[in-house]
């Protein structure tokens, strides 16, 4: 039986109310020393230094926020672009192995055709993150990367044209 919290939108997989448990555990004890290192900074602090120190913290939660949004706009924005120059797309089905990376589509005389990558293969990377900055980092060079096909470990090389990216730098910070 899996315990989904609604405020938490993960997809169901192997070990998720362990992931959950630790993640609380994490974030509990994180809050606890945050919060601790606080009140130990305004302890003796004025009520104009404690004013200021307050404004501080809003202005760098509202900028890591605002930097962190950004980042997650740029990313998916560079994603969509490298999936249309490369003519690939993806999927992350929950099987009995847990969360995969699986092709869903290969555009005919693409990049990732040209490489021999096919539909339903599964890329053999931690996260989805990984394949895309690989890719962006062998632009005009081969980039190679392991799927499974058929339950056999295949290398793909792909020739990854240079992309045009307006947003990479934005992209993949955190």
């Amino acid at each position: 039986m899996s315990i989904k919290l609604a405020f938490i939108p993960l997809y169901p997989y192997n070990y998720q109310l362990e992931a959950m448990l630790y993640s609380t555990i994490f974030l509990l004890l994180t809050f606890i020393l945050a919060y601790g290192l606080y009140r130990l900074i305004i302890w003796k602090m004025g009520n104009g230094a404690r004013i200021i120190f307050h404004k501080f913290l809003i202005a760098g939660g509202i900028a890591l926020v605002t930097l962190f949004v950004l980042n997650l706009i740029f990313s998916l924005i560079t994603i969509c672009q490298v999936n249309n120059q490369l003519g690939f797309g993806y999927a992350t089905p929950d099987t009995p192995e847990g969360e995969i990376f699986e092709i869903t589509r290969v555009e005919p005389g693409k990049a990732m055709d040209m490489a021999g990558l096919k539909v339903l293969d599964r890329v053999l990377m931690y996260s989805v993150d990984d394949l895309y900055i690989l890719l962006i980092e062998h632009q005009g060079d081969t980039a190679v990367f392991e799927v499974l096909r058929g339950g056999v470990k295949i290398d793909i090389r792909v020739g990854v044209p240079e992309l045009r990216l307006p947003l990479r730098e934005g992209a993949f910070w955190f």
